[in-house]
């Protein structure tokens, strides 16, 4: 697979900790309840993380964070369509 692609990820399958020198920041924040989507800027994208109110409240606007995938399963989008991890050809 070659070109540029789009990983299609659920806010809930994207985890972040807090780290001074994180690649994100957190630009917004929307309380849901038990959980709170975030919204983080992770250069010129920005990607929704649902985390548990409790962890949120301690995560001000601005804060930088490190975010990492916690799905086993992404889909990955290529201008062809959508392929699940698992077609996606070894290199």
């Amino acid at each position: 697979m070659t070109g540029a692609v789009d990983a299609l990820l659920r806010p809930e399958d994207i985890a972040i900790e807090v780290d001074p020198e994180g690649q994100g920041f957190v630009t917004r924040k929307s309380f849901l309840g038990a959980m709170t989507r975030l919204v983080v800027q992770v250069g010129e994208i920005l990607v929704r993380v649902d985390v548990r109110s409790d962890k949120a409240s301690e995560i001000d606007l601005g804060t930088h964070v490190r975010p990492s995938i916690v799905s086993r399963d992404v889909l990955i989008a290529t201008r062809k369509g959508i392929v699940a991890a698992d077609e996606v050809p070894a290199k």
